[in-house]
């Protein structure tokens, strides 16, 4: 079936068929993958449409239900124009869907630039909307995102961040929950009293961003947001990415963010992190300032070496002496039973 027959499903209609899929991947990113790369990021995929496609282009109602596929990925192909300013975009939309309201007009637009950047933009009434929301009211998309994702560049202390700082060490031995989240707005953000952070797992939808040379995003930034993913989830460490399969098979994550390539020690600097060295710093903070509570934090809590051992030792000397000691004490038992038994023993007569 062509791709434009496969479009033309309703948007209260989930696109989950994989060729329905495949086809608004292409149609949106331009993209042409062959099949064998199309299975090498199949999961990835299926994350973006379950996490995101799907969870903002359900639940329409009216007018907006009735929008196929098809336009809306037209839609994206006019918010992702570099010179497409907000004004005009409606226009065209006006012209396209005349018997449109205003306001599903708005809604198109918002859904539009949330599909092709993965951040929440725009005010969606029936839309769950979790964490930093985006307000578009003028200019392009692209002017919008470069003024809210703004590198870093001043001088600042130069932050280390080294193999034990990653996800699983900053769940298992600081206690830091860790939400996966589909909002890169909200990417390394920490709330709870620094006792919760968001980490975006979508490694997949950001490579293709980069393979089609994107301009949406400002420069370097969709390099530096892997990096990010590399850093948290490094491909090399076995332990990291036997949690990480657990966590993606069980939450239907992205598998390909524990895929990064890995980082060198020069790169792993906050200094190396213009756009998201900030909140790198604050999550390094909290995880520094932890301490093990639980016997389980102890046992992962592999940042000093010295007091790692030294506090399984003492645990171990506790076990032996608590343990010779039972042994003690039961043999002293059994001696004086033995000891009170004899002394009752009555001696058999002749």
């Amino acid at each position: 079936m062509a791709a434009s027959a496969l479009l033309q499903s309703k948007l209260s209609s989930p696109p989950s068929n994989p060729f329905v899929r495949r086809a608004i991947l292409d149609r949106v990113f331009f993209s042409q993958n062959s099949q064998p790369e199309c299975r090498k990021r199949q999961g990835g995929f299926t994350a973006y449409f379950t996490h995101w496609y799907e969870e903002q282009c359900n639940d329409r109602i009216g007018e907006i239900s009735t929008t196929t596929h098809s336009t809306l990925a037209d839609i994206v192909c006019l918010v992702k124009d570099r010179n497409g300013e907000k004004e005009s975009i409606r226009r065209q939309i006006k012209a396209i869907l005349p018997n449109y309201s205003d306001e599903s007009v708005e809604v198109l637009i918002s859904l539009a630039a949330r599909l092709w950047t993965m951040a929440c933009i725009g005010e969606i009434k029936q839309c769950l909307t979790l964490g930093q929301t985006l307000i578009w009211r003028d200019g392009s998309l692209m002017q919008l995102l470069a003024s809210t994702f703004t590198p870093n560049l001043a001088t600042k202390e130069d932050v280390v961040l080294p193999k034990s700082f990653n996800a699983m060490s900053c769940e298992k031995v600081a206690g830091i929950r860790i939400h996966w989240t589909s909002n890169l707005l909200d990417h390394l953000k920490m709330t709870d009293e620094d006792q919760t952070v968001y980490i975006f797992h979508h490694a997949a939808f950001l490579d293709l961003h980069k393979q089609i040379s994107s301009e949406t995003f400002p420069a370097g930034f969709l390099e530096e947001t892997i990096s990010t993913l590399a850093l948290l989830l490094p491909r090399n460490h076995r332990r990291v990415q036997a949690w990480y399969r657990r966590k993606a098979s069980e939450l239907g994550l992205d598998a390909s963010a524990s895929e990064c390539k890995a980082l060198s020690s020069s790169a792993r600097r906050t200094v190396q992190f213009p756009y998201w060295g900030d909140r790198l710093s604050i999550l390094k903070q909290a995880f520094d300032e932890s301490e093990p509570r639980t016997l389980a934090q102890w046992w992962y809590d592999d940042r000093k070496r010295v007091q790692w051992y030294t506090f399984w030792v003492a645990v171990l000397a506790l076990l032996l002496t608590v343990t010779l000691g039972a042994v003690q004490c039961a043999a002293s038992i059994i001696q004086a039973w033995a000891s009170v038994r004899a002394l009752h023993q009555v001696p058999s007569s002749a």
